[in-house]
């Protein structure tokens, strides 16, 4: 079997008529980066990253873009491939390859994905087989690449069975030494050959701040007793001298630079790049921030200078001269350019399209099959890219290349931190839906938020026609015409849970009631709220739960039915949710748990359950168990035997079920649902998280509840993208309730924000200060960690002396209101902490979007956060779509995503 794929991985490695692989990496979370990247001059693209988890299944973190992702590369004629692994996600790799069992969940997973999503093959970047990569990973030094050879070989047989001999690629991303075996590297990898199409050399990232000294990033060779003693040559000669065919290798390329703050003037010795260094990473170029590495428990800058960041922000006049005080400087053995500032002592190593040129030519003339890129979205003009395509044995100065003379002695192997480090600055890996891009993208923008006349917007629903442009207000168009996309197969399902709901003569007004906050409650007005639920019942591994405040509950349903006010009992919350996945899959536990149900509403005279898992097929806190293949639909199949019993025991529709939702639908396999909507004919509502969107988890400052999402600035969420994701799959509006938070989240920066008051994205600690006066450090026993939550309440942030009123800070706080987000922010430049909040403008602005999309109304966490109802009563302004569109604000301009990204992270303050 592997003789046939031997010969036919030699047909269908390159498939470019002859022409040379130039492959490209594709950041996911630079998506937005994109815009000038020319795919046509791409062979192949690996989309970064899959992440492994311990069951040996992955998850794709931007699943919801990938269809516009595959277009884009796809579009240019490249083959897509999806890179699982990378630097922080090469955790779990030992341990799955050694298990049988979460082996072969590995190979499954990678045939369905490429199956399901129609790419040409999977990328493998394991950092590293059988030696340590990043501090958290597990790694065997005498299995690891045995057991990798194994697995790839069972891939081949895999794809080969599914698709056809050798129509479906497997590609590495590799150090430049071969896999490693007790701790040195092999001698022989031909088998490995036999099986991959190609080996991509990372042959960067060689040195860097990790060194005592400065040096060259990515050496063309290397200079003896200087540095570390690797480069591409070297790299080359190890792995053809291990018995890798030259044609299966391709040469690795870094389309950015290190910056690193020398000890001393370096001008002095303009002929010297290595020179003693500092271990404080400076600031790279715009795109960097300090950023968190969980396992190292360090936060660091990069230093990372993108080739675009190079030639757009003064630092190079042309590709080839620096612009003052820099200086610049060629290497004559690494065959690499460098820079110095004499005022900041920033030594900077890149490469350049001289250099890129240089190395490019040589692998060919070694007979490499061509050239990868880390990555796609640095480079400008195509400078770059253009220079790797040469591949063709002549330099920039028309001369033939020659490598300077090989380094005397023997490399040691060397650990070597990759540029991936700089490349996962992203929160946990969220998923969204393959709605695509949804909000509305005009061609010809005024300034006005409008379009000009004869553009069109598109939004999720609607489709505008004619001229009229779009208010940005409402996400709509100026103009009476419209195409209407109707889910009319939904529509007897609507009208049924509308009747269910008995609601028809206003919005819905969900109130979230903390069992634990009961004195904090006493004085809220019920006859405001249509429904209350109370928060929580915690389920038993067995299937009962039990809530803890059966003690005052009787006499609190009284009084809430008295004002005309649904109760419902909510079950689970971010705590209470560690047993929903085993429950729902042994029939006796679920069992259980709906005669539990229904015997609480009757005992309680309960209006119904509210069920808040988190999360159904993904980890929410650190304790639950989940399973990504059968929690979706083993909940889909408790929910309708839940609505029988509901029925059978009260009456049709009597009783409620409603569910607290994450911003994206339900997952099978790490992927959103496209289609929810069977869970709508059983559920009467879906009430969307749509706050923790931001926090003391991110590396930077940001929104905690947005409106829209800055693209590229935090987390790739907002209030907007819930609602289409979920309406996309099928969920009607009229069954979904919009998610309020009354609180805030304070964090603190690590520089005075008031210097760029516009910008509300800014590097931050990790440590998160206490919030108001009911904050206090809680102990997370999952994680095993102490820490505050940071939350201010709505009625703290007015009675304790940061607000005066509910639109203006007092001293020293600075008050800001963000245009995107369309949300106010406070920053104290005495203690640097910073506030993202809801006040009623903010909240206005969700409420009448919320109406305008066709919602049933709003869900609030929590009632007992609100000061004098200010919040509250905005809240029930809610109209029907046909009220909603009264004239706001001039401030009030919601600009819509044009992605529609992924989920809030869950904390303390959650449901």
């Amino acid at each position: 079997m592997y003789r046939l794929s031997a010969i036919l991985l030699g047909l269908a490695q390159v498939s470019l008529a002859g022409g040379p692989i130039v492959l490209g990496y594709y950041p996911s979370w630079k998506r937005s980066k994109m815009d000038g990247v020319d795919f046509a001059k791409y062979t192949h693209i690996n989309i970064a990253f899959g992440i492994p988890l311990q069951d040996g299944t992955f998850s794709f973190e931007d699943q919801w873009a990938l269809p516009q992702i595959l277009n884009q590369v796809h579009g240019g004629g490249a083959k897509a491939l999806l890179s699982v692994g990378g630097w922080t996600g090469s955790n779990y790799f030992s341990d799955i390859l050694k298990s049988d069992s979460t082996r072969n969940t590995m190979l499954t997973s990678m045939v369905d994905y490429v199956k399901a999503n129609s790419l040409d093959g999977i990328d493998i970047d394991w950092e590293y087989p059988g030696r340590q990569g990043n501090t958290c990973n597990v790694y065997d030094a005498q299995n690891d690449t045995p057991n990798f050879l194994r697995f790839l070989q069972d891939l081949r047989g895999k794809f080969d069975a599914s698709f056809g001999p050798g129509n479906k690629l497997i590609t590495l991303a590799v150090r430049v030494q071969p896999f490693d075996m007790y701790s040195s590297p092999s001698s022989d990898v031909s088998a490995f050959a036999k099986v991959v199409d190609f080996a991509n050399i990372m042959a960067y990232d060689i040195n860097g701040p990790w060194m005592s000294d400065t040096g060259p990033n990515a050496p063309f060779n290397y200079e003896a007793g200087k540095g570390t003693p690797l480069s591409l040559v070297s790299a080359i000669d190890a792995w053809t001298g291990a018995g890798w065919p030259a044609k299966q290798l391709v040469a690795g390329l870094g389309f950015y630079g290190r910056s690193t703050v020398a000890q001393q003037d370096m001008s002095r010795d303009m002929k010297n790049q290595y020179q003693p260094q500092s271990h404080d990473v400076p600031l790279g170029d715009s795109e960097d921030a300090p950023w968190y590495d969980a396992c190292a428990r360090s936060t660091s800058a990069s230093g990372t200078w993108q080739w675009k960041s190079l030639r757009g922000q003064g630092v190079l006049s042309s590709t080839n001269s620096a612009a003052a005080p820099w200086i610049r400087q060629w290497d004559g053995v690494t065959q690499t350019p460098w820079l110095f500032n004499p005022s900041s002592k920033i030594f900077l190593s890149y490469d350049d399209p001289e250099s890129i040129r240089i190395k490019s030519d040589y692998a060919a003339s070694r007979g490499l099959g061509g050239v990868m890129i880390w990555s796609v979205n640095m480079d400008h003009n195509s400078e770059l890219v253009d220079a790797a395509r040469s591949f063709g044995g002549k330099a920039t100065n028309g001369t033939a290349v020659t490598p300077p003379p090989t380094a005397t002695g023997n490399p040691t192997p060397t650990t070597i931190a990759t540029s991936e480090g700089t490349r996962t600055k992203t929160s946990e890996p969220v998923q969204s839906s393959t709605a695509g891009s949804n909000g509305p993208q005009p061609s010809s923008q005024t300034s006005g938020g409008g379009i000009s006349a004869g553009g069109k917007c598109d939004f999720v629903g609607y489709k505008c026609v004619d001229s009229g442009g779009h208010n940005a207000a409402f996400a709509i168009c100026n103009h009476g015409k419209w195409l209407l996309r109707i889910n009319s197969i939904y529509a007897f399902a609507s009208m049924a849970m509308s009747l269910a709901t008995s609601v028809f003569g206003g919005p819905v007004i969900m109130g979230y009631y903390p069992s634990w906050k009961r004195a904090q409650s006493a004085n809220v007005d019920w006859s405001k709220y249509t429904h209350v639920n109370m928060a929580f019942g915690i389920p038993s591994s067995s299937g009962t739960f039990s809530f803890d405040g059966d003690w005052f509950l009787p006499a609190l349903v009284t009084s809430m039915h008295s004002a005309g006010t649904k109760v419902l009992m909510s079950v689970g919350g971010w705590t209470g949710s560690n047993y929903f996945s085993n429950i729902m899959k042994d029939a006796g536990a679920r069992s259980t748990m709906i005669t539990s149900m229904v015997s609480y509403i009757k005992a309680n005279n309960l209006d119904g359950i509210d069920i808040d898992w988190e999360y159904p097929g993904r980890l929410g806190d650190n304790c639950n168990v989940f399973d990504v293949v059968n929690d979706t639909p083993n909940y889909l199949a408790f929910l309708k035997d839940l609505r029988a019993a509901l029925d059978a025991a009260f009456g049709s529709r009597q009783k409620l079920i409603t569910l607290a939702v994450r911003v994206q639908p339900f997952e099978v396999n790490s992927v959103p649902l496209t289609d929810v909507s069977e869970f709508a004919k059983v559920v009467d509502y879906a009430n969307l998280m749509q706050y923790d969107i931001n926090g003391g988890w991110n590396n930077v400052t940001g929104p905690n509840a947005p409106l829209n999402f800055q693209q590229g600035e935090g987390l790739q969420v907002s209030f907007v993208s819930a609602i289409n994701d979920w309406t996309a799959a099928g969920f009607p509006a009229n069954q979904l309730t919009a998610g309020i938070g009354f609180y805030g989240r304070s964090t603190i920066a690590l520089e005075d924000m008031t210097k760029d008051p516009k910008n509300q994205y800014q590097p931050q600690s990790q440590l998160v200060p206490l919030g108001d006066s009911e904050d206090a450090p809680w102990y997370d026993v999952c994680a095993g960690t102490t820490a505050n939550s940071g939350v201010w309440q709505w009625k703290h942030l007015r009675d304790q002396g940061v607000l005066t009123s509910p639109g203006a800070a007092a001293a020293p706080w600075v008050r800001q209101w963000d245009d995107v987000s369309q949300t106010p922010w406070l920053f104290n430049p005495s203690t640097k902490q910073f506030i993202s909040y809801d006040d009623p403008q903010s909240l206005q602005i969700k409420i009448d979007y919320a109406a305008s999309k066709g919602l049933a109304g709003a869900m609030i966490w929590s009632v007992n956060m609100d000061y004098n109802n200010e919040l509250l009563d905005v809240v029930r302004t809610f109209k029907t779509t046909s009220t909603a569109t009264r004239k706001r604000s001039t401030d009030a301009k919601a600009s819509m995503p044009l992605s529609s990204p992924p989920a809030p992270a869950a904390t303390a303050v959650d449901m």
